[in-house]
């Protein structure tokens, strides 16, 4: 008889899920102070393990509140209460697959590679997939986490049920190391694929170097948080939708709190400054200004082409 299931355990952690960024996406919104990407991470590493270790760290049942609605709590490998330090751990452990890896390691090495950054990302991924395929075929509520920490999940009212290590489960380590290589191996696949064109309309500047500039002009110069994302794609040119063009798209993300006329024209004017097309490569694209409420198309790039045009570089 397993101590859980599976369905039972993933609608608690949605629900915690849930929580955690309802909350960090009020801190998102409002928050307009200029600091980097690499912070916001932190802070939200920080928060997600905070969440679990006041949930779960304190009282005499070791219960998040998704893990209450479905009746469940954490135990040690004895079936007993498990010790604030297990409860840390297992919290911080579990935080690491929900962390956007490439922006911190993109904001603490600049000259990261992308598959270096994409490999790390899918190995987090790979936690989450490891994961899930614990949780679906041994369902005695272990997953990768619990393995680090020696815990397990249970029903509130089978604490008395074996141990992990008595219902069986040899192989669990063997599924997780499974799930993170297919984890790290789809992310890199992807990335690879999906970044063969690269933004080849820039100069040999990376695709992280570029926003991370924007932003800096834009904290500079406006004084706010921003996030600066580029895409390529081909599509009509707006004055004859039969020629299909190279477009560059750009959206900035600022805060709600900061979304107004005023900032919005200040952030268009930065990128204009700071950010032009390479000659002869992109034809046309999009400039968006957005926030969590919603997104403007504020300019078209088509307006602002000229073939004197060309990325502004650091001398």
């Amino acid at each position: 008889m397993t101590t859980y299931t599976w369905l039972r355990r993933g609608f608690a952690f949605a629900v915690d899920l849930l929580i955690v960024w309802a909350v960090w996406t009020l801190v998102e919104t409002y928050l307009a102070t200029p600091v980097g990407r690499g912070v916001m991470e932190v802070g939200f590493y920080v928060w997600f393990v905070l969440y679990f270790v006041i949930a779960e760290g304190f009282g005499t049942v070791r219960a998040s509140p998704g893990k209450r609605t479905r009746r469940l709590t954490v135990l040690d490998g004895e079936g007993r209460m498990p010790s604030f330090e297990m409860i840390a751990i297992r919290a911080a452990v579990l935080g690491l697959a929900f962390l956007r890896w490439d922006e911190l390691i993109g904001s603490i090495v600049p000259d990261a590679t992308l598959l270096a950054t994409s490999l790390v990302q899918g190995l987090a991924i790979g936690i989450l997939i490891a994961n899930i395929v614990l949780a679906v075929v041994r369902p005695e509520g272990v997953l990768l986490h619990d393995m680090v920490t020696g815990t397990r999940v249970a029903w509130l009212d089978a604490a008395a049920a074996p141990a992990p290590e008595a219902v069986g489960g040899r192989w669990r380590w063997a599924y997780g190391v499974a799930g993170i290589a297919i984890g790290a191996a789809a992310v890199v696949g992807w990335t690879a694929a999906s970044s063969a064109g690269g933004l080849k309309g820039l100069t040999a500047a990376s695709e992280r170097a570029v926003p991370q500039r924007i932003e800096d002009a834009i904290a500079k110069g406006a004084g706010i948080r921003s996030e600066v994302s580029l895409n390529t794609r081909t599509g009509p040119l707006a004055s004859d939708p039969s020629k299909i063009v190279r477009a560059l798209d750009i959206t900035i993300w600022i805060p709600w709190s900061a979304y107004d006329e005023p900032t919005i024209a200040k952030v268009t004017e930065i990128i204009k400054a700071n950010v032009n097309v390479t000659p002869g490569y992109f034809v046309t694209g999009e400039l968006r200004v957005a926030s969590s409420i919603g997104t403007r198309r504020y300019v078209e790039l088509a307006s602002i082409d000229s073939k004197t045009y060309k990325l502004n570089m650091p001398q």
